[in-house]
């Protein structure tokens, strides 16, 4: 199948960051959590998040709005999502949630400092392209949490280079990259197929930039799946997203 390409821009990550075309943005919304790739680190995270009733959470990289709704469907009394791409904002605001909020960023948050309970980033580090600019990222959540808070970062697993997943496959060997390397992601939707350019992390590339504003990481983990929607794949292999579970320490 043809794919038609993604459209260059500059942006708060630098000019390697690119904005979806319309067709992209509602093939990419159209994706579920349940029955896909992403169930997998979904349902960790929400054994991790638990009861999020009566708090505020930030939702780094919202995109079309489906982590948003995540962190609603737990109970949290206000998401507020952002995402540096115009398109995928544009559509998330047309669900019209009630208590979810979304907002085009460039590299400073419209959020007060220490305002939020907690926040997430789910599949957005990946595309960020240098060290430096996921400081600069790393650096604005942690300004808005209030101290105690907890961060949690769902990458791709940086061992999920070539394998087979239900709905994306990172093209190459692991054996070839190199940090901040470029990554081809060829996404199952169920509208179409989409293709977009990631970068290559390692765990301790995420904890050097995370431990250097301030987060305390204490834990990482890898998930798998043995359900049977997965026959086939590899979700039962290698689990396809590295979750880190940070927390903003709080002052003595």
């Amino acid at each position: 199948m043809r794919q038609r390409p993604m459209r260059q821009q500059n942006g708060p990550h630098g000019s390697d960051a690119f904005t979806y075309l319309t067709q992209d943005a509602d093939a990419y919304g159209s994706l579920e959590i349940a029955g896909t790739s992403y169930e997998i680190g979904f349902d960790a995270l929400a054994e991790k998040l638990g009861d999020l009733t009566g708090t505020r959470w930030l939702d780094f990289g919202a995109g079309a709005g489906r982590s948003s709704l995540f962190l609603r469907s737990l109970g949290a009394t206000l998401v507020f999502g952002v995402d540096h791409n115009y398109t995928m904002v544009q559509r998330a605001k047309l669900q019209r949630v009630p208590k979810v909020a979304y907002a085009l960023i460039g590299q400073t948050l419209p959020v007060a400092n220490e305002s939020m309970d907690g926040a997430i980033s789910c599949s957005v580090y990946t595309e960020i392209p240098s060290k430096r600019a996921m400081t600069i990222v790393s650096a604005e959540i942690y300004r808005v949490l209030k101290p105690g808070a907890r961060f949690f970062l769902m990458a791709a697993n940086p061992k999920s280079i070539g394998r087979m997943y239900k709905s994306f496959t990172r093209i190459g060997s692991v054996e070839h990259l190199s940090s901040g390397s470029r990554v081809r992601c060829v996404i199952t939707t169920p509208e179409r197929v989409v293709e977009v350019e990631d970068h290559y992390w390692t765990l301790d590339d995420y904890q050097d930039v995370l431990q250097a504003v301030g987060f305390e990481v204490r834990a990482a983990d890898t998930p798998t799946s043995l359900k049977d929607s997965f026959v086939g794949t590899d979700e039962s292999i290698i689990g396809p997203f590295l979750i880190l579970t940070c927390f903003k320490e709080s002052p003595e």
